[in-house]
């Protein structure tokens, strides 16, 4: 296959890759080299892209996370694992992180999700009753698989146990 025949398949299956969702220069470069396209195509391709205003980590990352936290909100620390499984370096993904969440803003979002993690385990027991340790330790597992330091989450919880015992019944 000539080269220029290379580079407009090349081009061609970034460009139907992009118009699914946007992707990062790496996650561009991995399915090119699934594809079988050689290591210069590649390059180019992606350069050629990059000049289009088509590829740009920075940017992908910013959109990615605005996304995760209206869909799956997160703390930093996952955040930036999951920019980095999209293959953004963790220079890039510190700072979009860091840009769209602050340390205050991260607390009142692990004490957002929760409250609402409460209000499902009150649901779920089918009782105004207060809550117990065993279901403060619940939340506490949630927000730290969400990627909450442990700072934060025993915050959330000690504010948590506090309001239940001023709003308890």
């Amino acid at each position: 296959m000539k080269e220029t025949e290379a580079f407009g398949r090349a081009k061609t299956a970034c460009l139907r890759l992009l118009s699914i969702r946007a992707r990062s220069r790496a996650e561009l470069q991995e399915r090119l080299k699934k594809k079988g396209f050689s290591a210069g195509t590649i390059r180019s391709v992606l350069a050629e892209l990059r000049r289009m205003g088509l590829v740009n980590d920075k940017e992908f990352a910013r959109v990615w996370v605005e996304s995760r936290l209206r869909s799956k909100p997160a703390g930093a620390a996952a955040l930036r694992w999951g920019l980095q499984r999209h293959g953004v370096s963790e220079k890039i993904a510190a700072a979009a992180v860091k840009d769209a969440i602050g340390e205050e803003d991260e607390l009142s979002l692990a004490l957002e999700l929760g409250r609402d993690r409460l209000r499902r385990i009150r649901v779920e027991k089918q009782s105004s009753k207060s809550y117990s340790k065993r279901e403060f330790e619940r939340v506490g597992r949630f927000l730290a698989g969400r990627g909450f330091p442990y700072a934060i989450v025993r915050q959330v919880i000690n504010k948590l146990s506090g309001e239940e015992v001023e709003d308890g019944p």
